[in-house]
């Protein structure tokens, strides 16, 4: 068990790709290498300069701490600087843009069956009927998270994953 426990830390640490139980690589949902668990640093580093950067008001019921949005065209950063955390790590992005690639090759505007053919059957698919979009939810194995696709007239409108911090 322990065994098990340090490989799979040591997958996500140099960042090999873990086949789900379904046969699936699970995705890591990076853009230029950063995404989930990159700091403030390491995003402007791979990205730039953000096009606007937002100190939103402190969390004090999850456990966040500090909040703040490194905002792209097309993509957004929502981070978080836990107390006793000496920078700022992100826990959402979310795209909604065709000019973001993330690992594994999807993007916005891909058809729904393409990126289902990457990733593997949804955990879980809901509808809006005021929009006539789908979201189709999957989970993360190897952290406590999700990630989502909003899909109307078959292509992809918005990537999104988030962190757990319930």
């Amino acid at each position: 068990m322990v065994r098990r426990a340090a490989l799979s830390i040591v997958a996500v640490l140099t960042g090999v790709q873990v086949i789900t139980a379904g046969g699936q690589r699970e995705p890591s949902l990076t853009i230029k290498g950063v995404g989930l668990g990159s700091s403030a640093t390491q995003v402007v580093r791979a990205l730039g300069k953000p096009a606007k950067q937002v100190r939103l008001a402190d969390d004090t019921e999850m456990g966040m701490g500090q909040l703040e949005e490194l905002i792209y065209k097309g993509v957004k950063f929502e981070l978080c600087k836990p107390e006793g955390k000496d920078q700022f790590q992100v826990w959402r992005v979310i795209a909604t843009r065709s000019n973001w690639l993330l690992e594994p090759g999807i993007k916005v505007g891909m058809m729904r069956e393409d990126v289902v053919r990457l990733l593997g059957s949804p955990l879980d698919i809901s509808n809006d009927s005021h929009t006539a979009h789908e979201t189709l939810h999957y989970g993360f194995s190897t952290r406590d998270g999700w990630f989502w696709l909003v899909v109307a007239n078959g292509r992809v409108l918005e990537i999104g994953a988030a962190q757990d911090w319930s």
